[in-house]
């Protein structure tokens, strides 16, 4: 028998036949292990995420929500606040909406009370136009009678003659009066025109005059107010109050006194009360309850000229 001999290239092609064969059984099994892999690494990713990261994750989520619920909360506390303020608001705006309406009816009520004033003062002066005419007439006659008298021999008429002078003597002061009155009334209501709008230097002069009354007073909070604040802010803050109060004060006749020369005197009077915030919590509020305040002018009742408004008194009731 013949014995076989092995050489090295069979061992080669046998080695490289059992590489090839271990190869494809690992490749056809490692498919299976994967897989396998994956299903127990899903499974245990799974179970590792139930426990750790989902309540983690749920955990962060509940945070956020409770925070944007917080959020929410005081977006909605902020928003009733600010319903409470808009209501407010527009209570305030009626409030002030119905004071508007009510000053309307009194500027009406004033323009109207004004319209009337202004017509009367248009048949006053008609009027006045009128009785000048006659009163001049009236006043020539009797110049003219006085005239005659003095040329007429008065011996043995003394009984007759005195009588009738007296009596054009009364006839003309009554026409006197009768014109004060009637220009006097005329020249009233130019005084009261020029005081409802008053200029800087009639309004300065009662500023003056009540700050040297409450100066003298013995009002113990006005001489505190002196002392802590300077005498321009006591003088402006009295100003100011003079200012918005002038055009409402009724000024009713006083006095009328004729110069001569169309010319009148007029003095008016009003009172009214006060209040003056200092400004200083200290003191507070000055009340003064009434003041008496007197004002003259000198009128040119042909020129229509006012030739001096002054403060003629003023006193602290």
């Amino acid at each position: 028998m013949e014995s076989k001999k092995i050489s090295i290239y069979d061992i080669l092609s046998f080695v490289r036949k059992v590489y090839r064969k271990t190869i494809s059984i690992f490749f056809k099994y490692s498919k299976v292990a994967m897989i396998i892999g994956l299903m127990i690494g899903f499974i245990i990713g799974y179970i590792f995420c139930s426990y750790t990261i989902i309540p983690n994750i749920i955990s962060g989520f509940e945070q956020r929500i409770h925070k944007l619920e917080n959020r929410i909360t005081n977006l909605q506390n902020k928003s009733s606040a600010q319903e409470l303020l808009i209501n407010d608001l527009h209570s305030e705006m009626l409030e002030k909406d119905r004071s508007i309406a009510e000053l309307r009816s009194q500027i009406n009520e004033v323009n109207q009370q004004l319209t009337a004033l202004y017509s009367e003062i248009v048949d006053n002066e008609h009027k006045i136009t009128a009785l000048s005419d006659i009163i001049m007439g009236l006043e020539t006659k009797i110049e003219t009678l006085e005239n005659q008298i003095r040329l007429i021999n008065l011996t043995g008429y003394d009984s007759t003659v005195f009588p009738l002078v007296q009596r054009l003597e009364a006839i003309e002061a009554s026409l006197c009066e009768l014109r004060t009155y009637l220009y006097g009334n005329e020249a009233y209501y130019l005084l009261r025109k020029t005081l409802a709008n008053p200029g800087t230097h009639i309004a300065e002069q009662i500023t003056n005059s009540l700050f040297s009354e409450l100066k003298k007073s013995s009002d113990n909070n006005f001489q505190q107010w002196i002392v802590k604040a300077e005498e321009i802010v006591v003088k402006n803050a009295i100003a100011s109050i003079i200012d918005s109060k002038m055009p409402s004060l009724v000024w009713n006749k006083n006095k009328v006194v004729y110069l001569g020369n169309d010319t009148y005197s007029v003095s008016v009077i009003t009172y009214f009360p006060m209040e003056i915030n200092t400004g200083i919590p200290i003191i507070g509020t000055i009340t003064i309850s009434r003041i008496a305040l007197v004002m003259n002018g000198t009128i040119n009742i042909k020129s229509g000229i006012i030739i001096d408004v002054h403060v003629e008194s003023l006193k602290v009731l």
